[in-house]
C-alpha cells in the first residue's frame, strides 16, 4: 500500500489521527445504550397503579350489584287488567284488546 492510498482523519475524540484506506469510513466507536430515566419508570408505574386501582372498583361495584332479575318496578297497575282499546289497524282492519285477551 503506497502512502498515496492513505488519507488521515482527524478522530475528533482523541485528537489523534487515524490513516485508512481512501474510501473506507472510519471505525466509528458504538455508544452505551441511554438507560431509560428513572422518573418516566415511575410514570409508567403509577399509571399502571391507577388504572388497576379503577379496574378493581369498577368489579367490586358490579360484583356486589343485585341481578335485574331480582328488581321490580314499582307501578299501581302491575297485577290489574288493562283498559279497554280498540282502534283501526295500519292494514284497514279492526282491533279490539279484548279480542286478543288470553293469547
Amino acid at each position: 500500500m503506497e502512502e498515496s492510498d492513505l488519507v488521515e482523519r482527524a478522530n475528533p475524540g482523541s485528537g489523534t489521527a487515524d490513516a485508512t484506506e481512501e474510501g473506507a469510513p472510519a471505525p466509528v466507536p458504538a455508544a452505551p445504550a441511554p438507560a431509560a430515566p428513572r422518573r418516566r419508570r415511575r410514570s409508567i408505574l403509577w399509571a399502571t397503579l391507577g388504572v388497576a386501582v379503577v379496574a378493581a372498583s369498577l368489579i367490586a361495584v358490579i360484583a356486589s350489584s343485585r341481578p335485574a332479575q331480582d328488581i321490580t318496578a314499582r307501578s299501581l297497575l302491575l297485577g290489574k287488567q288493562a283498559p279497554p282499546i280498540s282502534g283501526a289497524g295500519l292494514a284497514g282492519g279492526h282491533y279490539s284488546l279484548a279480542e286478543l285477551r288470553g293469547e
